[in-house]
C-alpha cells in the first residue's frame, strides 16, 4: 500500500498535467516545467505541500504559477511556497 504522501502526488501529477504543467514524478517529490522551463519543485509529505518556485523563469510563467498555487490550495491539507534562486544557471 502507498503511503498517504505519494497517493497524493500522484494524484496532483495527474491534476497538474491535464493543467498543462509538466510533472517529473519520483514518489511524493516533482519537478514541474512550463513551457520547457523549470517552475517549480514540489514535495509532499502526508497531506502538506511544500512548494519552491524559481526565479529566473518565474515571470515567464507567473500564470503557471497563480495555477500550481490555486491547484495546491485546494488539493492539500496544508501549503508552504517560497521562491528561490535556480539552482542551475539558465540558458
Amino acid at each position: 500500500m502507498a503511503s498517504r504522501a505519494v497517493e497524493l502526488a500522484a494524484r496532483l501529477q495527474r491534476l497538474l498535467q491535464r493543467h498543462g504543467i509538466e510533472a517529473s514524478r519520483h514518489a511524493s517529490s516533482m519537478l514541474l516545467l512550463a513551457g520547457g522551463r523549470l517552475l517549480a519543485t514540489l514535495h509532499v509529505y502526508h497531506d502538506e505541500c511544500v512548494a519552491r518556485l524559481y526565479k529566473p523563469w518565474l515571470e515567464a510563467n507567473r500564470g503557471e504559477a497563480e495555477l500550481l498555487r490555486s491547484l495546491l490550495e485546494e488539493n492539500c491539507g496544508g501549503l508552504r511556497v517560497t521562491v528561490e534562486e535556480a539552482p542551475i544557471a539558465p540558458g
